[in-house]
This record gives C-alpha cells, structure tokens and sequence, in this order.
C-alpha cells in the first residue's frame, strides 16, 4: 500500500520532469529558430524599403542562420544523448555546474587560478572576488572592469590595460605588472606587496592608500611612469617624483591607445589641472 505522503511526492516529481522536459523542449527551440528568425525579419525588412544593398548584405547571413537550424537539431541530439548516458544523477551534475556560471557579466563563483586570457577583451565585466592567482592575464583589456577583492596573487598582468578598473581590495602581492597601464585605476586598499612595476604607466592614480607598497617598487628598472600620482607619505623622505614622466605620458598615450599626439597632450593638460587633497 503506497502511503500518501509517498504518493503526493511521486506526483510532485513527475509533474516536475514534465516541466524540465518542456522547457528543455522551448530551450531547444530558441536555440534553433531564433537566430533564423531574426535574421529574415532583418532581411524582409530591407527587401519592404527597397534597401537593397543593405540586403544583399544581409543575404549571407540568413543563409548561415538557416544553416545554423538544421545543424543545431543534430547538435542538439547529440547532447540529448550525452545526458542520457550520463544518467539522471549525473546529468543533475552538469546542469548545477553550468548553473554557476554567469555568461552574461563573466563572473564565476568557482576558483579559475592559473586562468590563460592572454589578450582576453574583458572591457567593463565584474570579476569582483574572484580567484585569479597565478592567472595569465597578459596583453589583457580589463579596462572598466572591476576587479575589487580579486585574487591575482602571483598573476601575469604584463601590458594589461587597467585604464578606469576597480582593484580596490585586490591582492596582487607578487603580481607582475610591468608595462601595464593603470591610467585613473581605482587602487584604495589593494595589496601590492612586492608586485613588479616595472615600466608600468601610473597615470592620474591615487596610491595613497594602497597597502604594502616600497620605496624600491617605484624605483624599480626600468622606471614606471608617474604623472599626477598622489603618492604615500613616505615619498617626502624618498624624493620621488608624482610628476617625473607627464613629459613622456604623451607619447605613451599615443603608442598604446592608439590616438593623435596632440589629443594625448589634451589628456594629460586636463589631467595636471586635478590636484589631490
């Protein structure tokens, strides 16, 4: 005798594997008519306004995009048959971890240390807390990224671009930044402790409260770049510098951001015109 209790929970989870079916099902569905249609909306449109041009470059892509409909349906199967072989536990498995990923602000919540993004466009995304020791982050645009709490303990971050990132809190003892432009960075809290600034361009920077930073550091070879730099207060007994390369920032701007000189010489006037408290 099936007990009620035993009853109503078999019930509940067949009423839950319908619902996860029908929305596979839609998933599904999305996955392969929605490119397609959209892309004839876009070329019906043309065709009604007797844009022609705009149509005939259009074509091409609605052909891709019809391509893309029969070749997801067997796509689709195959994964259908991969989930089969991995059976109910182990499908439940996949699903939960691809659950934790947000593909739409790039942040994990998994450690992903020791990371190859190498040149990696990572304009503006959230990676607040996130673990990325040992990370290769060299070459990368992390500009308006933020990145406060980061690990990037040990991380290779060699020309990376950090022009208006958040790295607050961050810990980047020991990382490499060499050559990176931290140009206006948020760096308030940030462990630098034994972190290569070798060659770096600090730029419009307050490190006034960042943490662990030397003397040594900022005289490391070659030179990193300061301009309008609001340094510690032990810099009075070291007789550094806050503006010894502004001369220099010009033409660093140009060659790494690819703008005229005199737009860069611009940059730099306003930026002289702020003065730190």
């Amino acid at each position: 005798m099936v007990e009620p209790f035993e009853l109503e929970k078999k019930q509940e989870q067949e009423v839950n594997e319908k619902e996860h079916k029908a929305a596979l099902g839609i998933l599904a569905q999305l996955v392969r008519y929605v490119p397609m249609g959209i892309s004839l909306s876009i070329f019906g449109s043309f065709i009604f306004n007797q844009d022609w041009q705009a149509a005939v470059i259009t074509f091409p892509i609605m052909v891709i995009m019809i391509a893309w409909s029969a070749y997801s349906q067997d796509f689709l199967l195959q994964i259908q048959k991969r989930m089969e072989l991995l059976g109910k536990e182990g499908a439940l498995s996949l699903i939960q971890r691809v659950q934790k990923l947000d593909f739409f602000n790039f942040r994990a919540n998994s450690n992903i240390e020791t990371a190859d993004l190498n040149g990696a466009d990572l304009r503006g995304i959230d990676l607040s807390g996130v673990d990325l020791r040992y990370a290769n982050l060299r070459g990368a645009n992390l500009s308006g990224a933020n990145l406060s709490g980061a690990n990037l303990r040990y991380a290779d971050l060699r020309y990376a671009d950090f022009r208006y990132t958040n790295l607050s809190e961050a810990n980047l003892k020991y990382a490499n930044l060499s050559d990176a432009n931290l140009y206006c960075t948020l760096l308030n809290g940030a462990n630098l402790s034994d972190a290569n600034l070798s060659g770096a361009l600090l730029f419009f920077v307050n490190l006034r409260e960042v943490l662990n930073l030397e003397p040594l550091q900022l005289k490391a070879k070659p030179l990193p770049f300061l301009c309008n730099v609001a340094l510690p207060s032990y810099s009075q007994q070291t007789n550094l510098n806050p503006n010894r390369a502004c001369n220099q920032v010009p033409q660093l701007l140009r060659d790494r951001y690819d703008i005229s000189l005199e737009e860069a010489q611009l940059i730099v006037d306003e930026v002289l015109q702020h003065h730190w408290g």
